[in-house]
């Protein structure tokens, strides 16, 4: 019979410290747990791959200063962390030495010793972002609440915004946390550190929490959550700022696919934003608000353009050359010509099928998009551009040949 190695000093310890003193003595979140996990996890995979050494193998002595600094740049250049995760490991690591320490010092001295050594590095401070009233109004109405995804987001960033709750809160949010009553809706949050409150939710949000709790058919399962993504039913906090990204970066996507310039994407994005704020009162609501939010980009864009002249935009001329000289299109069809020919053709077509057709070509944007942008569906769009490109190829053939 095999015998089975016992666990070193260090294993033991940390075993105890992750699975038993962080949740229960210090009563730390999930979150923070699976992040100390995910340290001590490289640090293992580091020993292994690196020095040869097994998990049961390594022991504080081993972690010395040299093979503490040497990890930390392993993180850096090799698992291509950031300065700020990069810092998180190194605080995971002080704790832990801390810990050790305190119940076995001879043991723990070597590795407290080497912990303490080795400096922070100082992150790059990242610019908060914050949101207006009438800024939060028009990323509320980005979302189209026809489809599920669109109603969703809509329902769970209104909450967020009514109640200031985070990320987390929200993702652990389940129908038996809410409490719908006659003088008023209630939810119970368990926060940071397994702390309890509770908030009230005004009247309008109650009203559409509770409409989309209907709508999903789950008010009589109290230990459903009331937001899931598309794959799980407990959404992830990634998945939540993947909502807030997708939205607030529409516009900036948009303008950056007809320009190709980051700099000057960001800048006529918060012009768009700037002017739609000034404008939001004269929104009617006969289009989406991404449609108009882009109709203000593309004036934005054009007023640039003409004040100063100077921006590259994709060249409609190359594309459609790229265009028409594929699908079996003879090589000498597109000459200076045809080129007259077919923007002179282009322009003949109806406004919203011309729309189509130079959103494609000239901006390169998905057929998702247009049909985004013109309030119409994807399948619209494709089906409209691919109707103008036979079109336009039909007229120019029939042009040639007279």
């Amino acid at each position: 019979m095999r015998k089975q190695k016992t666990p070193s000093i260090f294993m033991k310890y940390l075993e105890y410290y992750v699975n038993t003193y962080m949740p229960e003595a210090r009563g730390l979140s999930k979150n923070t747990i699976n992040s100390y996990k995910t340290t001590f996890t490289l640090l293992i995979k580091y020993m292994y791959s690196v020095k040869n050494m097994k998990a049961d193998e390594i022991t504080f002595g081993c972690l010395d200063v040299n093979t503490l600094s040497d990890f930390m740049s392993w993180l850096e250049n090799e698992r291509k962390c950031s300065v700020t995760t990069r810092n998180q490991r190194l605080a995971a690591l002080y704790s832990f030495s801390e810990y050790a320490q305190n119940y076995d010092f001879d043991a723990a001295s070597t590795f407290r010793s080497a912990v303490l050594r080795i400096p922070s590095k100082k992150a790059p401070k990242k610019r908060r972002v914050g949101f207006t009233t009438d800024e939060v109004k028009i990323l509320l109405a980005l979302p189209n609440p026809k489809s599920e995804t669109g109603l969703r987001d809509m329902v769970l960033l209104s909450f967020m915004y009514a109640t200031g709750t985070r990320a987390q809160e929200v993702c652990d949010l389940t129908v038996k946390s809410v409490n719908f009553r006659s003088t008023g809706t209630t939810i119970d949050i368990v926060g940071k550190g397994s702390k309890a409150r509770r908030i009230r939710i005004p009247d309008p949000c109650a009203s559409m929490l509770r409409k989309y709790i209907r709508h999903r058919r789950i008010e009589t399962e109290p230990d459903r959550h009331i937001f899931s993504s598309q794959t799980h039913e407990h959404m992830t906090i990634s998945c939540v700022e993947e909502i807030y990204k997708k939205y607030s970066k529409q516009v900036y996507r948009f303008l950056y696919s007809l320009t190709r310039n980051h700099e000057l994407s960001e800048e006529l994005m918060q012009e768009t934003f700037y002017s739609a704020i000034k404008g939001i009162k004269d929104f009617k609501g006969n289009c989406s608000m991404y449609s108009w939010l882009c109709e203000i980009a593309k004036n934005k864009l054009k007023n640039y353009k003409i004040k100063y002249n100077k921006i590259q935009t994709i060249s409609l001329d190359n594309v459609i050359e790229n265009w028409l000289t594929k699908d079996d299109i003879e090589e000498n069809f597109y000459n200076n010509i045809d080129r007259i020919a077919l923007h002179n053709e282009i322009e003949k077509l109806e406004n919203i099928t011309k729309d189509v057709v130079k959103l494609r070509i000239e901006c390169e944007l998905s057929f998702k998009q247009i049909g985004k942008i013109l309030n119409r569906s994807e399948v619209w769009a494709r089906i409209t551009f691919y109707r103008a490109k036979a079109k336009l190829k039909e007229r120019l053939k029939n042009e040639k040949r007279m």
